[in-house]
């Protein structure tokens, strides 16, 4: 029965959305001292999702609803039993160890490049990073690619794209933009006084939010948190959340931010009230891609 991988797929989303919830609050409340047990939290509630999703309960609801959907004739409901299948079996190929691995690895990283950042230290975080990249280079070997490995990872957030096909579109782009800005940085400075003035904190941070709301960003389905890097992240469309980093004598680091922020909430709106925790929306937002590179 549909309506039975609906549910099933419902209980992933449910999951990855708690480890976005996780991942918000490390980001922008979570003490420093807990960033190792929040690792492990992490890593346990991924390969949680990760068996529910690959499971052979999941591949047996899959195979009822298409029964169900073929005598139906409906796209879209087909179109979410394409994309979750193709999902799951990317996701299977993944050995649990490393989807586990990368779960926590992530979650200390980014503490550990705070900290760096903080301290101006590339030096400290580089062995981290270089950790990152190996077990990415093994989770794309696991996928499989033809030519690049970055083929397979691309494939998660752009299926069928390649390197190559890639670099076709961006030379291009290249070759336009880059004389593009050297006109404007040869062009005279304009006045940019205003921009370092001494703004309140908290007068940038109700200016920023009453030009996100102009645009179309909604307050009672979203907050904004200060953070070290600025993001965006959601928890289906009904909880979209932005960060940015404020201070006082550089307007724009902040408001920019935001409303950057913002039009990545702003899109993440755009669903369909019927499609909160269903397939097409979870694999939108990159949820099945999360259980293999959080």
């Amino acid at each position: 029965m549909y309506a039975d991988f609906q549910a099933r797929m419902a209980q992933v989303n449910d999951l990855l959305s708690v480890l976005n919830l996780l991942a918000w609050d490390a980001r922008t409340q979570m003490p420093p001292g807990g960033n190792a047990t929040r690792g492990n939290q992490v890593a346990t509630l991924t390969n949680l999702a990760r068996d529910l999703v690959t499971g052979a309960e999941m591949r047996d609801a899959i195979a009822s609803a298409r029964e169900e959907v073929s005598r139906s004739g409906d796209a879209m409901a087909t179109r979410a039993l394409d994309q979750a299948e193709a999902g799951i079996d990317t996701l299977a190929r993944i050995p649990a160890q490393l989807v586990g691995e990368m779960a926590e690895l992530k979650s200390v990283a980014h503490a550990a490049w705070a900290d760096a950042r903080a301290r101006n230290d590339f030096g400290a975080y580089a062995p981290v990073l270089d950790r990152i990249f190996a077990i990415q280079r093994q989770i794309a070997k696991a996928i499989g690619y033809a030519d690049h490995p970055y083929d397979a990872m691309l494939s998660l957030y752009e299926p069928g794209m390649t390197l190559k096909q890639l670099h076709s579109v961006l030379n291009p782009l290249r070759a336009a933009l880059v004389p593009l800005a050297q006109q404007a940085l040869d062009a005279p400075a304009p006045r940019m006084d205003f921009l370092s003035r001494a703004y309140p904190i908290a007068g940038q941070k109700a200016f920023g939010m009453k030009v996100a709301e102009a645009f179309g960003y909604d307050v009672q389905r979203g907050r904004l948190d200060d953070t070290v890097h600025p993001f965006e992240i959601s928890f289906t469309r009904n909880d979209v959340r932005i960060t940015s980093r404020f201070r006082e004598t550089w307007l724009p680091g902040g408001v920019f931010a935001l409303w950057h922020e913002a039009g990545h909430g702003i899109y993440d709106y755009r669903f369909h009230a019927a499609q909160v925790r269903i397939v097409v929306a979870m694999l939108h937002l990159e949820d099945i891609h999360i259980i293999a590179m959080a």
